[in-house]
């Protein structure tokens, strides 16, 4: 029993034994304790005489009212009541008899500075030896928790999100008005149902463990499934709270937001971006896959010219030709033609790199030291060829954005230190480019660069991603990585 309980049932419930005949020390007794029990209450103790005058305020009414109690002894009670609440408040007092008591009453007194405080008051009516009656109350404060109340309630009936309260079994003690217009259920007939009975069966355990996990005072989220009343679920994203009631009871609080239609449209703008993934890769295996047979009608059609070309005019050289100045003219066409199949083996090389036919470590090792040896850097590899059994698309696609990234180095860092890294982590294909040259920065770091949109589309297309990382003179490094193809 609460101490303001326990005063109140001292007070007027028969333990005190007003209207008996006691001695003086039982009195002076009695008159310690009641003084020990109102002066320790956090609530106001009064009590009234004939007409409603105050015989007895306890000292912590100054709170409420702003008044010393002894400036209070004499006056009406109902001086400090709203007067709205006069006429409910001398029906409760009517019906109030002797040794009877009354409880819960809320009505408003007027406070400190004239602002008016909603208080809580419970009592009984007793009668002296005299005849007199009096009436022995206690008053709550409970302003803030009145208002918290109401905020509660405007919040509930006018918001847009379910609002619930269960007990410890799950039951509804509270359904918001909203759970009619937005799952279909009358709102007195959810009281007492188990909210597990309204949750889809698949996010059950979910659920039960969402409660199991909660601690007072906590907030978590989560996001499950409830049956519409006529039929078909709804998905709603939930923020829970635990709390203790009154009667230190567990108690849940719950606001859930109906996210069923952002829901499917997640659903479908993923779709939307899986079904675009997949036509940038189908489109990318069809460019490859022109190049590679550009490259191999270049290289022998023109390839074999070439050098053919070459042969004859050497033969034309080896014959004896005896002018010098022909001659002379010879072995520049000669030079010609042999910058022009240097020139087409690069041209090929870009088209359809035919070092992928010795995998892709090889092939990326190969380019890294071609452009090292033309651009004049150091270069370091650390490629490991371990779990790299890619299909021929995706080692295109990998050795496409080494290309790339190896390419804007060579023409814009200025590097002198590059380290190609390239192996399998994770499930995943990483493959990095290190430089310690200008470094990239500002707007050329943009994923709509021309430079580097290539090699992120290449990347997304594959389910990857491209990290670029850069500043003023502390180079760039170029990130790919490509999930490993499922066998």
């Amino acid at each position: 029993m609460s101490r303001r309980d326990a005063a109140v049932d001292a007070a007027g419930a028969g333990r005190l034994p007003w209207g008996c005949a006691i001695s003086s020390r039982d009195t002076e007794e009695l008159e310690a304790r009641f003084r020990l029990i109102t002066e320790e209450l956090d609530d106001v103790f009064a009590e009234t005489g004939p007409g409603g005058h105050l015989t007895y305020a306890s000292p912590n009414i100054v709170r409420l009212l702003g008044i010393e109690p002894k400036s209070l002894i004499g006056r009406r009670f109902d001086e400090f009541v709203h007067p709205s609440d006069l006429r409910l408040l001398a029906v409760n007092l009517a019906r109030t008899s002797p040794d009877i008591a009354f409880g819960g009453r809320r009505f408003r007194v007027r406070g400190p500075h004239g602002r008016w405080r909603w208080v809580e008051a419970r009592g009984v009516a007793y009668r002296l030896p005299s005849g007199e009656h009096r009436l022995v109350g206690i008053a709550r404060d409970v302003t803030e928790d009145f208002a918290a109340d109401l905020r509660f309630r405007f919040l509930a009936r006018h918001g847009g999100d379910l609002v619930a309260e269960l007990d410890a079994q799950g039951r509804f003690l509270y359904a918001s008005p909203n759970h009619r217009e937005l799952l279909g259920y009358d709102v007195e007939a959810l009281t007492g149902t188990r909210a597990l009975e309204l949750v889809h069966p698949d996010d059950a355990r979910k659920v039960v463990a969402f409660f199991a996990r909660r601690e007072a005072g906590r907030s978590s989220e989560t996001t499950f499934r409830l049956r519409h009343a006529a039929g078909g679920w709804r998905s709603v994203e939930t923020l829970g709270n635990t709390y203790l009631g009154t009667d230190d009871d567990v108690r849940f609080l719950f606001l859930g937001r109906d996210v069923t239609e952002r829901l499917k449209i997640q659903a479908a703008l993923v779709e939307s971006r899986d079904r675009a993934e997949e036509l940038a890769r189908r489109l990318e295996l069809v460019r490859e896959r022109e190049r590679a047979e550009i490259a191999r009608d270049v290289h022998d059609e023109l390839g074999q010219g070439l050098t053919g070309l070459r042969l004859g005019l050497s033969a034309c050289l080896v014959e004896g030709t005896t002018d010098d100045a022909t001659r002379l003219r010879f072995e520049q066409f000669g030079e010609q033609v042999d910058g022009l199949v240097d020139s087409l083996h690069n041209i090929t090389m870009r088209l359809w790199p035919a070092a992928l036919e010795f995998g892709l470590g090889a092939a990326i090792e190969g380019l890294a030291g071609d452009l090292a040896r033309a651009a004049g850097w150091k270069l370091e590899l650390d490629i490991d060829n371990a779990g790299m059994e890619l299909d021929r698309e995706r080692d295109a696609a990998i050795f496409r954005i080494a290309q790339e990234a190896l390419t804007n180095a060579a023409r814009h860092a200025s590097a002198r230190h590059v380290i190609v890294s390239l192996r399998v982590q994770d499930g995943a294909l990483h493959l990095r480019v290190r430089d310690d040259g200008t470094g990239i920065e500002g707007a050329a770091v943009r994923p709509d660069s021309r430079g580097l949109a290539g090699m992120s589309e290449r990347a997304i297309a594959w389910g990857g991603r491209l990290d670029i990382q850069g500043g003023a003179d502390r180079g760039t490094t170029i990130h790919a990585r490509i999930p490993i193809a499922t066998v």
